[in-house]
């Protein structure tokens, strides 16, 4: 099956409303501080930026270039 590249765009929004979700069942469950909400979602775009870039290290350079 040929990869294809994902859609920043989609992945990005994905992980906003997931994270919302969790935020929101988070305090639904618990009290959360207002400060609190903005670390979580910081940390879980940074987390991942970081395994964006990892993949984009490690993805092997054949990949690239193959057009079949």
């Amino acid at each position: 099956m040929k990869r294809h590249s994902p859609d920043t765009l989609s992945l990005i929004a994905g992980l906003f409303f997931a994270t919302l979700a969790v935020v929101w069942l988070i305090d639904d469950i618990h009290t959360i501080p207002p400060h609190a909400i903005g670390w979580i979602f910081a940390s879980v775009f940074t987390l991942a930026g970081l395994v964006g870039l990892v993949r984009a290290i490690r993805r092997p350079r054949s990949e690239e270039t193959d057009n079949s």
